[in-house]
């Protein structure tokens, strides 16, 4: 019974913390076509794609695989295997990440150019590319802490990296406003990144 609730509360946990950054990213989102431009959002919309299909490279499946198997070596109530499934999965998510990081890097410019036909893109490709090795490690974190059911951690960082990711993302743009879309969506990527940095380091 007692694990029974601490399951649904773990549940119920991580639904509101989905809930509350979805409500903060969709006000986020109408400030920010108001205070970026619509030319600025919709340079980085045009990035996204691309982006995310690094983002897909470098941690689809790992917090999922993480999960379960730290799940399955603590119920089998070996910690020796837990630390030893937690090492692995830290050097697969740096293995996946340095190289969605080293690929994006160079090929930022050919995206920009070729694939989205505007140059611009290319400084906010560049900037953005190191968020994907703390992508992968976060997603490792976040599915050893949901398979030991310690949610708090989980959700703590989801939500931090959230607001961070809001609230420097705002101040690069006052700081880059009037100085062009290519530095405002540079200002955006920046954002991301320290919006990963803060929730690998919860």
């Amino acid at each position: 019974m007692r694990m029974g609730n601490r399951r649904a509360t773990n549940t119920l946990l991580l639904a509101a913390t989905n809930v509350f950054n979805r409500a903060i990213g969709f006000a986020y989102r109408i400030v920010l076509i108001r205070v970026a431009g619509r030319e600025a959002v919709g340079l980085w919309q045009m990035m996204i794609p691309s982006y995310f299909l690094f983002r897909v490279l470098a941690s689809a499946g790992l917090t999922t695989a993480t999960t379960r198997l730290i799940a399955e070596s603590r119920a089998k109530g070996g910690q020796a295997a837990v630390g030893q499934v937690f090492r692995t999965a830290i050097l697969v998510a740096l293995g996946f990440g340095l190289t969605a990081n080293a690929l994006l890097f160079l090929l930022s410019g050919f995206l920009a150019q070729q694939v989205l036909g505007d140059p611009r893109t290319t400084l906010a490709f560049l900037i953005i590319a190191p968020s994907l090795p703390l992508m992968a490690l976060s997603a490792v974190f976040r599915g050893y802490f949901q398979g030991i059911e310690e949610m708090k951690v989980v959700s703590t960082s989801l939500i931090l990296e959230e607001i961070v990711y809001i609230a420097s993302t705002l101040a690069l743009i006052a700081y880059t406003h009037n100085r062009g879309p290519g530095l405002l969506i540079a200002g955006l990527a920046a954002g991301s990144v320290l919006g990963e940095l803060v929730g690998l380091g919860v």
